[in-house]
Order: structure tokens, then C-alpha cells, then sequence
């Protein structure tokens, strides 16, 4: 088998969001909405392999996910519309400023 073609040298995809809290959400309370987020719904989902939040230095947001596809990226972002969790979460998030990136993971 190919090196482009062995499962194990095969990338995902990683999905890059950054936004800024709504001005009434306290860091506290996003950081509250965060951690059930992800253990209740993101980690949830199939094939997310890692999700990570950081909040930078000008006081916008950044959160990385790995996902084995972008199939299954798609398929959170779905199973995302009926979810109390993630409704919640995505209530306090500014959403004229939230941007979503897609890029294939290299092997090594």
C-alpha cells in the first residue's frame, strides 16, 4: 500500500472556528457552556478526534476540532441543529462574527 493511501499516514480534517461572545456573556458563563458542550455533545459526536478553545489576547475566540472527515464534521454540525446543548452553547456566541475553516490534515 501506497503511502497516500495507508490508513495510517491518511490526515483528517481540521475545523477552525473563531467568533467573539455575545456582549451580555460573561467569560465564566461561556466557559461554564463550553465544558458541557463538549462533554455532552462534541465528544459525543463520531469521529472527533480532539476540540480545543482558546481565548486570545483581543478578546476574540478560536476553536480547533480534529475529525477523522469531513463527513463526520458535517454530520456534528446537523445532529448540532437539534441539540439543546449546542443550542445553548451557540446562543452565546456572537454569531455575525463567527467564521468556519476547513483544512486536510497532513500526515506525520
Amino acid at each position: 500500500m501506497s503511502r497516500d493511501t495507508h490508513p495510517s499516514t491518511v490526515g483528517g480534517v481540521i475545523e477552525v472556528n473563531r467568533f467573539r461572545l455575545n456582549e451580555e456573556t460573561s467569560v465564566d458563563a461561556f466557559e461554564e457552556s463550553n465544558a458541557k458542550y463538549q462533554a455532552d455533545f462534541a465528544y459525543q459526536q463520531t469521529g472527533l478526534r480532539r476540540r480545543t478553545v482558546a481565548l486570545g489576547l483581543d478578546g476574540e475566540w478560536l476553536s480547533i476540532t480534529l475529525w477523522t472527515s469531513k463527513a463526520d464534521a458535517n454530520r456534528a454540525r446537523d445532529e448540532a441543529r437539534a441539540s439543546t446543548v449546542a443550542k445553548e452553547f451557540e446562543a452565546l456566541i456572537d454569531q455575525s462574527s463567527k467564521t468556519t475553516e476547513y483544512f486536510k490534515e497532513l500526515p506525520g
